[in-house]
């Protein structure tokens, strides 16, 4: 965006935060990546597994060609029920975190079709 605009959004916005320094704000944005990160200083990894199985779920619904919608209304609950029944209430909790909305099983979907359009015009090039 051009710069006249973002500071017509902070002084309209966000007026209490029009007399901080470009410091304040570099250091909010470090703080927000660094809550991110864990103690090694790697992304934390249940970020990451739920990341990784909401990619799964959603390249499953891809494959049987089903509507990004079953993600939320079917597999979720049957997944939080199962959890809950064979782990208990606190392993539902953590399954609940699982993103299956319409809108991100779609994101993900075309995030494995880029990626997978990448590579095969990685190998063609070789």
């Amino acid at each position: 965006m051009r710069p006249n605009r973002l500071e017509r959004h902070l002084k309209q916005q966000h007026p209490t935060l029009v007399l901080k320094t470009k410091e304040f704000f570099s250091s909010k944005a470090d703080s927000l990546k660094r809550m991110r990160l864990d103690k090694s200083g790697s992304y934390d990894t249940r970020v990451s597994q739920h990341l990784k199985a909401s990619f799964e779920i959603a390249l499953m619904i891809a494959k049987q060609k089903k509507p990004h919608t079953s993600g939320e209304e079917l597999i979720k609950p049957c997944v939080l029920k199962a959890t809950q029944i064979i782990l208990g209430e606190d392993a539902a909790q953590k399954m609940k975190s699982i993103s299956l909305s319409n809108n991100t099983v779609k994101r993900r979907i075309d995030d494995i079709a880029a990626d997978i359009k990448s590579q095969i015009i990685n190998k063609v090039k070789l």
